[in-house]
C-alpha cells in the first residue's frame, strides 16, 4: 500500500467516524453534508436520493423525541479504484432506544453489513456518494429512520395503470401497460433537440484525426467519434459504468485496470468505473454512453446550457445496482443474437444505462403502423447509425397557451442524436428506401422493459433495484 493509499485510507476512515457520530451525537444534524448532493442512502426496504432527502429522514427522526444511540463501526475493507473514487464495506453494530442517557445496557439491536461507494469531490472532500445497509443480525428494537420506495423513478410519483399505448397489435410493446403521474410540474417541458452530426463541426479534432461530438440530456452524456485507427479513446477518473457501441467492422482493445478485452464487429460493451482505455484497430464509428456523473464530459457538451436548470419531469439520476459479479468490461456480441418476434430489439444494460440496438431495416417504415407514445418520467435518446428520419413529437398542452408548442416533424440524415424529453408524444419514422438502423438509449435503465421476461438479454448480470 502506498502512502497516497494509506492517506486516502485515513480521509474516509475519518468520514466514516464523522458519519456516525454526528448521527449519535447531533441525532443526524449535519448528516446529510457527507454524501454527494445526488447521494443515496438505502437499505433492502427503500432508498433516499439526494441530501434533500436523507436530511429530510434524519430531520424525521429527531422530531418523534429524545433517541439514544451508539453506532460501532469497524472492520473496513476499502478498495481504491483512483485517486478520487473508492468502495467499502464494514460492519456497524448498533445499540440503540427510546429516551435519553443513560439507559440500561442491553444487547446491541442490530450488526449491518454496511456497503459504501465514496468519491473525492472538486473541493478536496470525499463524500458518500452511496451507502447501503444489509442487515446481519437484527433484534427487536425497530428501526426509526425513514426511507422512501425503492425504485429508481423517485420517492415523489405515483404510477398507475391505465389504457395501453396504441402500438400495432404485433408490436411487443403493446403488452406494456401506460402509466401515468398524478402530479406533474406546471408549465411547459423541455423541447425536443435535434442534432445531425454531419452538418455540425465536430467539439475535438484529435492529432490522429478521430472527430467527435458531444451533446447530452438531463442525465445522459452521448460521445460520438468518427475514429480513426489507432486511435486511443481514454478515461482516467470515470465515477461509474460506461457504454460504448461499436459498429460495422470495428476492432479494438480495451483496458480496464487489469482486465482486458478484444472487440471484432458489432458489438456494446460495458466498461467499469475509474480507468480505461479503448486503442481503436480500424477506423469506424465509435458511441460512449455516460451518465452526467461524468461532469467533465457533461460540461464539453455542446448543449450543457440546456441543463443549467433540470429538467422537473426527469427525477434525480439514481444508478441500479452493481452486478453482483463485480465490475469487469463485457463485451456483447451482436451477431450472436438471433431476431426473435416475442422480444422487443436486442436490449442490453448495466447500472447506469439501456440500449435497444435495433435490427437494421432495408426500407422505410409503414406509415399506418406508428407508434406514438409518451414516457411521463424519463428521458430517451434515438441514435441515428443510418437511414432518414422524421421524428414525430407531440408537446402535451398546459393551461398556459403561451407555453404551447406547434408539432414537430423534424426530418433528421444520420448520423444524428434526438433528444426526446417527458413527457412528449413520439414516434420515429424512417422514410425513403434505403437502410436504416436505430439505437434507443436511456440513463438509467428502463423498469417496463427490464420486467418483460427475456427481453433484457443480460438480465442474469443486473439486479433491478
Amino acid at each position: 500500500m502506498t502512502d497516497d493509499d494509506l492517506q486516502i485510507r485515513a480521509e474516509i476512515e475519518a468520514l466514516c467516524v464523522e458519519f456516525w457520530y454526528r448521527v449519535d451525537h447531533q441525532n443526524g444534524d449535519g448528516v446529510a453534508d457527507l454524501f454527494t448532493e445526488d447521494g443515496v442512502y438505502s437499505v433492502a426496504t427503500g432508498r433516499n436520493a439526494g441530501r434533500a432527502a436523507i436530511a429530510e429522514s434524519y430531520a424525521k427522526r429527531a422530531a418523534r423525541g429524545p433517541r439514544l444511540s451508539r453506532h460501532a463501526h469497524s472492520n473496513l475493507r476499502l478498495t481504491i479504484e483512483s485517486p478520487s473514487r473508492a468502495r467499502g464495506t464494514s460492519m456497524l453494530t448498533l445499540w440503540a432506544r427510546d429516551g435519553e442517557a443513560p439507559l440500561k445496557l442491553t444487547l446491541p439491536v442490530s450488526v449491518t453489513d454496511v456497503q459504501d461507494e465514496y468519491v473525492k469531490e472538486a473541493d478536496g472532500q470525499w463524500r458518500i456518494r452511496h451507502r447501503h445497509l444489509v442487515q446481519a443480525f437484527l433484534g427487536d428494537e425497530p428501526g426509526v429512520l425513514a426511507f422512501g420506495p425503492h425504485t429508481p423513478f423517485g420517492p415523489k410519483r405515483t404510477r398507475q395503470r391505465r389504457a395501453l399505448m396504441p402500438y400495432d397489435a404485433k408490436d411487443p410493446r403493446s403488452q406494456l401497460g401506460g402509466t401515468q403521474t398524478k402530479e406533474r410540474p406546471t408549465g411547459a417541458c423541455f423541447a425536443p433537440q435535434y442534432f445531425e452530426f454531419d452538418k455540425l463541426e465536430p467539439d475535438e479534432v484529435s492529432d490522429a484525426g478521430t472527430r467527435t461530438w458531444y451533446v447530452r440530456s438531463q442525465n445522459c452524456c452521448v460521445v460520438f467519434s468518427d475514429g480513426a485507427a489507432g486511435e486511443v479513446l481514454e478515461r482516467t477518473d470515470q465515477p461509474d459504468e460506461y457504454m460504448v457501441l461499436f459498429t460495422g467492422d470495428a476492432a479494438a482493445t480495451i483496458s480496464a485496470g487489469h482486465d482486458h478485452a478484444d472487440v471484432n464487429g458489432e458489438s456494446v460493451v460495458v466498461i467499469p468505473p475509474g480507468r480505461s482505455a479503448i486503442k481503436l484497430g480500424a477506423p469506424g464509428t465509435v458511441v460512449r454512453l455516460f451518465s452526467t456523473q461524468a461532469r467533465d464530459l457533461a460540461d464539453k457538451c455542446r448543449n450543457a446550457d440546456v441543463f443549467a436548470t433540470a429538467d422537473p419531469n426527469v427525477p434525480t439520476f439514481v444508478p441500479w445496482p452493481d452486478p453482483p459479479g463485480g465490475h469487469a468490461i463485457r463485451v456483447y456480441p451482436l451477431a450472436a443474437i438471433p431476431q426473435d418476434r416475442d422480444r422487443f430489439g436486442r436490449l442490453l444494460r448495466c447500472s447506469t444505462i439501456m440500449v435497444n440496438y435495433f435490427y437494421p431495416d432495408d426500407g422505410p417504415r409503414d406509415p399506418h403502423k406508428l407508434s406514438p407514445h409518451h414516457h411521463d418520467d424519463f428521458e430517451q435518446i434515438s441514435l441515428q447509425l443510418a437511414g432518414e428520419y422524421v421524428h414525430h413529437i407531440r408537446t402535451p398542452w398546459t393551461v398556459d397557451i403561451d407555453a404551447w408548442r406547434e408539432d414537430d416533424h423534424q426530418r433528421c440524415s444520420s448520423p444524428a442524436v434526438t433528444i426526446i424529453p417527458p413527457p412528449t408524444i413520439h414516434t420515429s419514422q424512417g422514410v425513403e428506401q434505403m437502410r436504416h438502423h436505430l439505437i434507443d438509449i436511456f440513463c438509467p435503465p428502463r423498469l417496463d422493459f427490464s420486467e418483460r421476461p427475456g427481453w433484457v438479454l443480460n438480465a442474469d448480470e443486473y439486479p433491478v433495484p
